[in-house]
């Protein structure tokens, strides 16, 4: 699976974290939940 540009793929954490996020089934409360803390990395 590539990141959204497409110019390298995925990381298995990645692929699992994508997934997740775009996953009807999992309610958006669950997920602001455990994305609540979240800030990525300024590289």
């Amino acid at each position: 699976m590539l990141v959204a540009n497409g110019s390298r793929r995925r990381t298995p954490g990645g692929v699992f974290l994508a997934l997740f996020k775009a996953n009807p089934d999992v309610s958006q409360a669950a997920k602001v939940c455990i994305f609540s803390g979240y800030r990525p990395r300024a590289w």
